[in-house]
């Protein structure tokens, strides 16, 4: 068996066992309900002892791992996926776009509703006003460098008032690649000329490296604290919103099977390998996430736009992807 083929297993976690929402679970947990402390318990695996859910585990990943070699077999199939991934690469010059608005869009709902970055981190009313003044110079790509700066400012502040907001570092990586790409187009500094600073251009072609670490780093952050550091506030998620209905399998299979789909993305995203495919079918899954949940869109949107701009960019240099790709060729 090949490493392409041995992965392809490992991703059939994420193709077709039960999937529960990658959405943070603090955010759909009712008002004073929290995560609670962190706690490590041996109970998270309990359901990996029942032989029929392991065997359906197994199952699924072995018959995923078939479809997908035979797909790569039928020649209309790779002439397809290499046509989507040409289609995908020369949207390239639109990533720095897409970023400014997803980043600009969730700070201004950040602001308006009184929180820093996350739900999780409060803002004192002058500073909620100052990330929806960046947020609208972010939009319209007003001092776009100094805008993005500040972005990871809001960050960090966030993060050192509550560790949980580490499950939110696609809106770090993407203020660092708004400086990295240098690009303010379109917007008011491009009209008029102005330079972008800061700028860390020189860095451009580690742009897709920085989204897909962060992001897979962020997949595997919110796997660990939420469904193995904190089961039980996971588990309530499932039993109050009643998905161990629509699969027959117990509340805490759902939970272990969560951490499981999220660290196997994760870890694909961390060394790149199925990117694209990896990318789209985290977008898949925030979409069902956010139907199925009626979460408030603006908490995510900056995941949205961060797996959008992976899909587009691929996985850049010292991946899996394009190793794949050099011994191909």
């Amino acid at each position: 068996m090949t490493i392409r083929s041995l992965a392809a297993v490992l991703f059939a976690y994420v193709m077709l066992f039960p999937r529960y929402a990658s959405a943070h679970v603090e955010y759909v947990l009712p008002e004073g309900h929290g995560l609670g402390a962190a706690s490590w318990s041996s109970e998270v695996f309990e359901p990996l002892r029942d032989p029929a859910m392991l065997l359906l585990m197994l199952g699924t990943a072995a018959a995923t791992a078939a479809l997908y070699i035979a797909a790569q077999k039928i020649s209309v199939v790779a002439r397809y996926l290499k046509r989507v991934a040409t289609a995908a690469e020369s949207n390239r010059p639109l990533v720095p776009w897409m970023l400014r608005l997803g980043v600009g869009v969730a700070l201004i709902s950040a602001g308006v509703h009184g929180y820093l970055v996350s739900p999780v981190a409060e803002a004192t009313p002058w500073l909620a006003g100052f990330e929806v003044l960046v947020g609208f110079g972010l939009l319209a790509g007003v001092l776009t460098g100094v805008g993005a700066s500040l972005v990871l400012g809001f960050y960090a502040l966030a993060v050192s008032q509550n560790i949980y907001v580490l499950g939110n570092a696609e809106t770090a990586a993407s203020a660092i690649v708004i400086l990295m790409l240098a690009d303010a187009r379109p917007g008011v500094d491009q009209i008029f000329g102005a330079p972008f600073i800061p700028s860390l251009e020189r860095w451009k072609a580690w742009a897709p490296v920085v989204l897909r670490v962060l992001l897979g780093g962020t997949m595997i952050f919110l796997a660990v604290w939420e469904k193995f550091l904190h089961a039980p506030a996971s588990t309530e998620v499932v039993l109050m919103y009643g998905l161990h209905n629509i699969v027959p399998v117990s509340a805490q299979m759902w939970v272990l099977s969560a951490g499981i789909i999220e660290i196997a993305v994760g870890a694909f995203l961390l060394i790149g390998a199925f990117t694209r495919l990896t990318s789209a079918v985290a977008f898949l899954v925030l979409v069902t996430t956010f139907f199925f949940f009626r979460e408030d869109v603006t908490a995510h949107v900056t995941l949205f736009a961060t797996v959008s701009a992976v899909f587009v960019m691929g996985a850049g240099p010292w991946s899996a992807d394009e190793a794949w790709h050099n011994r191909k060729r």
